[in-house]
C-alpha cells in the first residue's frame, strides 16, 4: 500500500504481516526520506527513551533562559528537579538482574549542585586545554571535600 489515512494503512500492514508469505516495514519512504535529507526523526528522542524503558526530559529552552542574572540557573533546577522526583517515584524495590537488592536509598545533599559546579569548572579547564586532566581532577577533589567539610560532613 503506498498512502492512505494513516489509521488505513496501519491496519492494513499490521493485517498483511500476520502472513507468513508477507515481510511488513513500517514508513520505510519516510526512513529513506529522513536519510536522504540528513534531517532528524521529529521525536527520534521519544521513540530512543520509549525502547530502553527511561523517563524523557523535555525542557523548552526559551522557558529556562532568563536575561535576569541568576534565572537561568534557577529555572533549570526546577526542570530537573521534575525529573528527579519523577525518578525517586519510579524506583522499584524489587530486586533485579542489574540491582540483586531489595530496597532504594536516596540521599539528598543539598551542597551536590555546588560540588557539581566546581566538578564542572574544572572539567572546563581541562577540555580548554588551560590545566591537565590530572592537575583538574585534583583541584575538583580539592574543591568537593571542602566544599563537604565546610558543609560539616
Amino acid at each position: 500500500m503506498w498512502s492512505g489515512p494513516r489509521n488505513l494503512s496501519t491496519a492494513m500492514m499490521r493485517a498483511w504481516e500476520n502472513r507468513a508469505d508477507t515481510v511488513v516495514v513500517d514508513e520505510p519512504f519516510y526512513a529513506h526520506f529522513l536519510a536522504a535529507t540528513g534531517l532528524d526523526h521529529p521525536m527520534a528522542a521519544e521513540v530512543i527513551a520509549g525502547s530502553l524503558g527511561v523517563l524523557l526530559l523535555k525542557v523548552d529552552l526559551a522557558q529556562v533562559v532568563s536575561k535576569w542574572v541568576g534565572e537561568t540557573e534557577k529555572n533549570l533546577e526546577a526542570a530537573f528537579a521534575e525529573a528527579e522526583l519523577a525518578a525517586i517515584e519510579s524506583a522499584a524495590p524489587e530486586a533485579t538482574d542489574l540491582k540483586p537488592y531489595v530496597g532504594v536509598q536516596f540521599a539528598a545533599i543539598p551542597e551536590f549542585p555546588e560540588v557539581g559546579s566546581a566538578v564542572a569548572q574544572e572539567m572546563a579547564a581541562a577540555l580548554s586545554g588551560a590545566k591537565t586532566v590530572e592537575e583538574a581532577l585534583a583541584d575538583a577533589q580539592a574543591a568537593a571535600v571542602a566544599i563537604m567539610e565546610e558543609a560539616g560532613y
